[in-house]
Parts: C-alpha cells; sequence; structure tokens
C-alpha cells in the first residue's frame, strides 16, 4: 500500500511535465490533416497518401527512426478493392443493343465472358419449400435466364421464406439448374434496382450476371448476345510507422488510424444529403493521429526509457483494420512480436465533454495490471468508464487477437460521426491534451512495472448490430479473398468456441444456407435465434469438419 500511495503522489505531481504536449500543436496537426484539401483521407487516395506524408514528416521532425519497409516509415500492404469493367462488354437482346451503365450493368456476383444462345423466362426464378418451383417444366441447361427481381403476389419479403429469394440464391439456383447465364429486370416500378457495387467482396458465380435497367414490360426476348468482362482490383495503402529506440527488450506500441471515409463513396457514411460532402473526419481519426504525433514528441526527449516506443499511424481501419491487420501479420519482419509489451489505440480522443469529462478505456481486462494502472491517475475531474473487452470496432483488436494486451481510449459518440459535419473546429483541444496527460501517465507506470501479462476477455457481442439475434462469437477476417468466411479470433464460452471451432477456420455452411462470403454469413446468421442449434461445416488445414453449435 505504501508503494502504491507514492506511487499514486508521483503520478499527481508528474504531470507539469507534460507541458510539451502543447494545444496549438494538435490544433495544427488537426486542421492540417482535417483540410479540404485531404478530401477525406480515404484508403489509397490522393488525400489519404497525403495525410501519410504528413505524418512521415511529423516523424521526422520528432526524430522518430523508420521502421517500415525498406527502412522507410511507410509499410504497404495490398487488399481486394473490387472489380472494374475492362475488354469488351456489350449486350444485344433480339436485335436491340444496349448500352452498358446507361441501359444495363453486370453485379458483382458475375463471372466474365462472352455468350449467346437462347433466352428462357424463369418469372421470379424461386424455388420455395411447398410451393411449385419457377423451373417447374422448363429446361435452362445452356440457356440464358430472364428473372423478374421481384415477388410473387402474396409474398412477404420479411418471412421465414426470405432466405430463398434473395439475389444471391437465385443465381445459385439458376446455375444449378444449368444455365449459362441471368439477365435479372424488374416489373415493379417500386422495386429498388440492383446495383454493382463492385466494392463489395461476395462469391463470384461462375456464369455472367446481368441487370438490365431498361426493360420494356411488355416485350419479351428470344435470343441474346453479350459480352461481360471484369477485373478484380487491388489497392495498395500505407501504415507510417516509426519507433522510439531505447535499446530495450520490450516495446509499448502507441497507434491512432489515419484514414477516413473520403467523400462517402465506400457506403459507410451516416450522410443523407442529395450532393457529395468531403468527410473530413477531425475526431475521426485526426483527432488520434495529432494525439500519437505530440505524445511521440514528448516521449522522444523524456526520461522514460526502460521500454521501446513504436507509434504506428494505419490506414484502411474504416474498411475493416485492414492495415492494423497486415501489420501484426508482418510484424516479424519488422519488430518482433514477442517483445511488444502493450498495444495503447487512440480513436476519436478529440471531444471530451467540457464540463462531463468522460473517458471510455476499453481493453482493461486484458491484463491483470491495467485495472490498477487506471485507478491510480487522477487528472482534472476526467471520469473514466471501463470497458474490460479487448475486441471493439478498431486497431487494438488486430493485437489482442495476437495475443497482447491492449488499451482503446475514446472519448464518446456524437452527432457528426461518419458525416461531413466531423470538422476542426468542433474538436476540443484542451480536452485532446488531457488525454494525452492520461495515456502518458499510463505510460509512466508502464515504466516501473516488468512486461504486462495477457489475458483473454469474454466479449459480450462481436456481431454487434439489431439484425442479428444471435452471435456465433467469431471476429471474421474481412482480408480474407477465399470462399467462406474465414475466423480471425474465437471468443471464449461463446457458440464457436464451445463448438470447438478455432481462428483460421473457414466457414462454408451454417444449418441449409451455404457460406461463400460476409454477405452470405451475414445472411445465415440472420436466421438462427437464441437457443436454436445450427449445423456449421468448416475447412481447416484442407480438412472439411462440421460441429454442432448452440446459440
Amino acid at each position: 500500500m505504501k508503494k502504491s500511495f507514492i506511487h499514486f503522489l508521483f503520478i499527481l505531481f508528474s504531470f507539469p511535465l507534460f507541458s510539451q504536449i502543447e494545444v496549438k500543436n494538435l490544433q495544427q496537426h488537426v486542421y492540417a490533416l482535417a483540410d479540404d484539401s485531404m478530401q477525406g483521407r480515404n484508403t489509397a487516395t490522393t488525400g489519404g497518401r497525403m495525410a501519410a506524408s504528413y505524418i512521415v514528416k511529423q516523424y521526422q521532425a520528432i526524430g522518430l527512426s523508420p521502421k517500415g519497409t525498406n527502412n522507410s516509415f511507410l509499410q504497404s500492404f495490398t487488399y481486394y478493392a473490387g472489380k472494374e469493367y475492362t475488354g469488351a462488354n456489350y449486350l444485344k437482346l433480339d436485335n436491340v443493343n444496349y448500352s452498358l451503365n446507361n441501359d444495363y450493368i453486370a453485379i458483382n456476383y458475375s463471372a466474365s465472358g462472352a455468350f449467346k444462345g437462347k433466352i428462357v423466362y424463369v418469372k421470379n426464378g424461386l424455388e420455395l419449400p411447398k410451393q411449385p418451383s419457377d423451373y417447374e417444366n422448363i429446361s435452362v441447361k445452356g440457356k440464358m435466364v430472364m428473372i423478374d427481381i421481384g415477388y410473387p403476389d402474396g409474398f412477404d419479403p420479411h418471412s421465414e421464406n426470405a432466405k430463398y429469394a434473395d439475389i444471391a440464391t437465385r443465381i445459385e439456383t439458376a446455375q444449378k439448374k444449368g444455365a449459362s447465364g441471368i439477365v435479372f429486370y424488374k416489373t415493379d416500378s417500386k422495386q429498388d434496382d440492383l446495383k454493382e457495387n463492385f466494392d463489395t467482396k461476395v462469391k463470384e458465380y461462375n456464369i455472367p450476371v446481368l441487370y438490365l435497367k431498361k426493360h420494356d414490360i411488355k416485350k419479351t426476348y428470344s435470343k441474346i448476345k453479350a459480352s461481360v468482362s471484369l477485373k478484380k482490383v487491388e489497392k495498395t495503402s500505407e501504415n507510417v510507422v516509426g519507433l522510439i529506440d531505447n535499446n530495450k527488450p520490450y516495446t509499448i506500441v502507441i497507434g491512432a488510424h489515419y484514414d477516413h471515409l473520403g467523400f462517402g463513396e465506400n457506403g459507410n457514411s451516416l450522410y443523407r444529403g442529395d450532393t457529395k460532402e468531403i468527410h473530413n473526419g477531425a475526431d475521426d481519426n485526426a483527432s488520434g493521429v495529432a494525439s500519437i504525433i505530440e505524445i511521440a514528441r514528448y516521449l522522444k526527449s523524456s526520461n522514460e526509457k526502460k521500454y521501446n516506443y513504436l507509434f504506428l499511424a494505419f490506414s484502411g481501419e474504416e474498411l475493416g483494420l485492414y492495415g492494423s491487420k497486415s501489420f501484426v501479420d508482418n510484424v516479424q519482419n519488422l519488430i518482433d512480436s514477442n517483445h511488444i509489451n502493450c498495444m495503447i489505440n487512440l480513436d476519436m480522443v478529440g471531444r471530451l465533454g467540457e464540463k462531463d469529462k468522460n473517458l471510455e478505456i476499453n481493453g482493461i481486462g486484458t491484463s491483470t495490471e491495467w485495472s490498477k494502472i487506471i485507478k491510480n491517475i487522477s487528472l482534472d475531474n476526467i471520469r473514466v468508464k471501463e470497458g474490460q473487452n479487448g475486441i471493439g470496432p478498431s486497431d487494438h483488436t488486430s493485437f489482442y487477437l495476437k495475443n497482447i494486451p491492449v488499451l482503446h481510449f475514446f472519448t464518446g459518440q456524437h452527432e457528426d460521426y461518419h458525416k461531413p459535419s466531423d470538422d476542426a473546429d468542433k474538436v476540443n483541444y484542451e480536452g485532446m491534451a488531457n488525454v494525452c496527460q492520461y495515456i502518458l501517465s499510463v505510460v509512466i507506470q508502464l515504466n516501473s512495472l516488468p512486461k504486462l501479462s495477457y489475458i483473454k476477455t469474454k466479449e459480450d457481442n462481436n456481431e454487434n448490430t439489431p439484425k442479428f439475434k444471435v452471435t456465433l462469437g467469431v471476429i471474421p477476417d474481412y482480408m480474407y479473398d477465399g470462399e467462406g468466411m474465414r475466423i480471425d479470433g474465437v471468443t471464449a464460452g461463446k457458440p464457436a468456441s464451445n463448438g470447438g471451432m478455432q481462428k483460421g477456420d473457414i466457414v462454408i455452411q451454417m444449418g441449409d444456407v451455404k457460406v461463400a462470403d460476409m454477405t452470405s454469413y451475414m445472411k445465415a446468421l440472420s436466421q438462427f435465434t437464441k437457443g436454436e442449434q445450427a449445423k456449421v461445416i468448416f475447412i481447416r488445414e484442407k480438412e472439411k469438419k462440421e460441429t454442432i453449435v448452440t446459440f
């Protein structure tokens, strides 16, 4: 107790040492990163690269050592970014030529290829339980099928039969029947059009799939000549990696993601305006990047030298933690992962309340020491809300899944989240400085402790969305580009863990639903209710296995 009390006094009286955390510096960084010239810092864009360049210059000015690839500050990673048209794309129905984009599109399930032949209409292309099949007495083998994307009279799209009526299931049914391709169309003007959705990772079927946007419902066609030419698009982005090398055996990682939403083109914006707007992401997450820059500046000139300090600015977080996952998967080439003491993540730390100074710290359950450290800190009436889980929607998750203790700092959600209104003039810079001081207090205590122990936490719900009544208890690998859903982490005490499933397993079927990609995985998950059992088929090291899980 005496040691804790003395240490507590040390923490309180050490705060004046943090005068190097300059509010004006934090403000300068946020205004620069959230400027319109950065165009929202979307991953693998000019604006994103401008942001990375800004961070590199700050690291260089501070005197950090480059710890990226080829002795640079940048660690490159490549990711799947969808599809695009290439080569010959045309569509002719009978004697009518249709124009790509204006009259028709390919959709993301489509394969490439040229084809011609007869057309067969199969109504809505449905096979529903206890009802006549739309394919009854119709042979579609080797033919192009025309399918109305609507529903038959009396069909409830919210019923149990909905799982047989989504577009992927209709494609799969037609393919099984031997169709050479599909042209979707609509007869109900109230029905939404199909979208290309080329940026969404889904299973690619081995037949072409088109959507005829302009269709005369009074006209039928008998023959088709068409070509679909699509190519997968891979993009490259960079994490920014700088090190304070104190020549110590263990390293503390301090990180924040620098990417944001650009113009909202990836579909994760909450903005509902009619015109495109730049999403500057001042709080999300220019605030976190500005903070790690200034924390690095302080630690570079401080006497806190028991650990090395690695500063990581991640890209690709908004797309699915791409940058941090790439780093931890390749960390042995950059720094020995067994010698990482812990990871501290700052994501949205720019809105500390003026009166109610609520700071959320997640990951406290990932090491026995975290709770003691947090209880030892008292700063400017900041009230801490503790979260135990090591898994959350930010980059610390990638490190936790590699058995590294983590903390995630967050000042709370607000009405500007993922909207163009998240601008630099709304950030509380004095509050950001306080958060930096709080984190430095954590680092000071870590310097008086041995390497942290790691604890696996029990997450409450990893598929945290209201459309699911149940959870499998896994973290999907969002960068996986094969068929199925590969598991990147399994939560103890949840259905997957109880069923013997492991990290690296590839789920290919849940119940009656085949899992080809993330979309079909979510579709499968939505079919179950609490207490229900389901057979899960998965691949482990090229061997097919199955288990029964209870939700």
